[in-house]
């Protein structure tokens, strides 16, 4: 508590607080700390994210929902947004209008790697080992799509298919470059692709 009012008007902060909070199963702790968020951070995406979390952890999924379309009312379609719609679904037992959202979430970001982690699994799980290839396939044919490159660069290494898999790394680098949100050009590519490329 002390931490989170130490912080309490510091966006960035009590995000990395709430965050950790959470990854320490204190949920109803930072109930009104993530209402706190919502209201001062710059980020409405973030905050609203959080926020939903939050009350989707405690069971609050009516009020999560509320949370989110309220964001995609005054702000318009974002990834983690929809995506964070769909985990609503999934835990209301609707798995159709789960996947139906998480395709428009990455049709708006193709790069949110627990989305994109979630289409492969559904896929996968639903229609064997090549529809998850194939579902990462969909994704990384997604403008600006780099992270589904290099699911599909892991199952080209796992077949023995060197040249496929560095073709796949060499896209993935190009077009982090050019996806909103990544580093300028000439900048340096995001750190999960460095990692699991090397890797």
């Amino acid at each position: 508590p002390a931490t989170l009012e130490a912080h309490w008007h510091q966006p960035d902060s009590l995000y990395i607080d709430i965050v950790a909070a959470l990854d320490d199963g204190f949920r109803a702790e930072v109930l009104e700390a993530s209402r706190q968020l919502l209201a001062i951070d710059p980020n409405p995406a973030r905050g609203a994210s959080l926020r939903a979390i939050v009350l989707m952890e405690e069971g609050q999924l009516d009020e999560a929902e509320k949370v989110l379309r309220d964001f995609l009312t005054r702000h318009g379609e974002e990834g983690a947004v929809l995506t964070n719609l769909a985990k609503i679904a999934a835990l209301r037992q609707d798995p159709a209008a789960a996947e139906t959202l998480l395709e428009r979430a990455l049709e708006v970001d193709p790069n949110q790697g627990n989305a994109v982690a979630w289409y492969e699994a559904i896929c996968r799980e639903r229609d064997g080992e090549a529809a998850g290839v194939a579902a990462l396939g969909r994704i990384a044919a997604l403008p600006g799509s780099w992270r589904a490159q290099l699911g599909l660069a892991r199952a080209a290494l796992a077949a023995g298919d060197l040249d496929l898999a560095l073709a796949l790394y060499r896209e993935s680098l190009a077009r982090a470059g050019t996806a909103a949100g990544a580093a300028p050009a000439g900048g340096p590519p995001p750190v999960e692709l460095l990692l699991q490329m090397s890797g």
